[in-house]
């Protein structure tokens, strides 16, 4: 967004902003501008908008004052709070968002610098570049890279995976109920080290998406959701979706246009935009 379109929506939405003051009163015009600005804009944008706004006040109606101060105090705090956070992940983001690739490992249909584009943009919505992170249900690495997943690329035991699925130690749709606990241990990995030494290796990470990656690049062909002649920006689109929900998923989008939703609710249509507008070269 250029920034003619953001004075624009600047000047649109404190308009808005004095005329619901004029009739509700200036709490609720304010409560107004921060909700269409972050559905509009997002976050980050809106603290902008916050920080115009409680300029503006000094402008409206003294009546209004003690309402614009009351809302600011409770309404920015909270926005304050997501911001931080926020950019707190943009800054890891982009400290570690550039990592070398690892010889010969490239995304199918993509170049190299275009595979360093789809990781980038990858670890972006998945960890914001936090090679360690481990979330609550046993999701690790940039990738956030599950017990099934790291079976499929080769670094977890499969017989073992099958056995903790069989005897009740994992359940739940492929297995994820209980491995977090289960990754710890280092019998069950094919590396020497175990996840410790998967979480601190930045290479074997990136080698193990793109491998990933390429799995699901293959079943889209098999299953006739995209062909070797399609464009790169397709071939990432249903990367990406196929990462977030399974290739199964990702073909149902691709050739019928089914949408499918992860566990979190984020839909595999958005992954696969995203896939496909990270490309650009």
């Amino acid at each position: 967004m250029d920034i003619t379109q953001l004075q624009l929506e600047s000047t649109l939405l404190l308009r808005v902003a004095k005329l619901e003051a004029e009739n509700i009163g200036l709490n609720r015009a304010l409560a107004y501008v921060a909700q269409q600005t972050r559905n509009s804009l997002g976050t980050i944008t809106a603290v902008c908008f916050a920080i115009t706004i409680n300029i503006g006040a000094s402008w409206l109606h003294d009546k209004y004052q003690v309402a614009a101060y009351d809302w600011m105090i409770e309404h920015e705090t909270m926005l304050a709070t997501d911001v931080g956070v926020r950019i707190r992940e943009i800054i890891d983001f982009d400290t570690n968002r550039f990592v070398a690739l690892p010889s010969g490992v490239q995304l199918i249909g993509l170049t190299p610098a275009q595979t360093q584009q789809w990781i980038q943009e990858l670890i972006r919505t998945e960890s914001s570049g936090n090679q360690t992170i481990v979330n609550q249900y046993g999701y690790m690495g940039i990738g956030q890279f599950g017990a099934s997943a790291l079976v499929a690329v080769g670094l977890v035991s499969k017989d073992k995976f099958r056995a903790a699925c069989k005897s009740g130690a994992l359940s739940g749709r492929d297995c994820w109920k209980g491995q977090k606990q289960w990754l710890k241990n280092n019998d069950n990995w094919l590396i020497d080290g175990g996840m410790d030494a998967f979480l601190n290796n930045k290479g074997l990470q990136i080698a193990a998406i793109v491998k990933l990656a390429n799995l699901n690049i293959q079943d889209g062909y098999r299953m006739g959701a995209i062909h070797r002649s399609d464009s790169p920006q397709r071939h990432g689109g249903y990367a990406k979706a196929s990462h977030l929900v399974g290739s199964g998923n990702a073909a149902k989008w691709y050739k019928y246009h089914i949408d499918t939703r992860d566990g979190n609710g984020n839909p595999a249509s958005n992954y696969a935009r995203q896939g496909e507008r990270c490309i650009t070269s």
